[in-house]
């Protein structure tokens, strides 16, 4: 029979998952239970739900901190193919044109909700369609 955690034992475990101090061994004597217990907690539709919301706010926070420095070493790769940086060899300029070549942005993905001036529904669209209606299709281009 797996050990009940109360909430506010789960506000708190939860609060130490996101310090990042403990391995989940550790994290597991800590509140006196055992790996499976912490397992089967993590696992409850509430926790479970928690927790993938955290790892989301995670990645976003990652691919923003990402996204600052993406212009920051574009300008740098543009610097070193454009031969502006003396201390660069013919070497490293001819890898940096090679890689701004290669250079594909990840664009944001996900739905985008559109509200009506009307005071109407409200309406989720796709941001690849919506990059569609704004800028034309890609394949329209050719």
């Amino acid at each position: 029979m797996s050990k009940q955690i109360g909430k506010t034992t789960g506000r708190r475990l939860v609060e130490d998952m996101l310090d990042a101090k403990h391995d989940l061994k550790a994290l597991a004597e800590r509140y006196r239970l055992r790996v499976d217990d912490l397992s089967e907690w993590a696992a409850e539709q509430e926790n479970a739900q928690t927790l993938a919301g955290l790892c989301y706010l995670a990645d976003m926070q990652t691919q923003l901190m990402l996204s600052r420095f993406r212009l920051l070493a574009a300008d740098r790769l543009v610097r070193l193919a454009s031969g502006e940086d003396e201390n660069a060899s013919a070497e490293v300029s001819r890898k940096a044109c090679v890689d701004l070549l290669k250079l594909d942005l990840k664009r944001a993905e996900g739905k985008v909700v559109l509200k009506s001036d009307t005071g109407g529904e409200e309406t989720a669209v796709d941001a690849g369609e919506l990059r569609g209606l704004l800028y034309g299709a890609a394949d329209s281009e050719a």
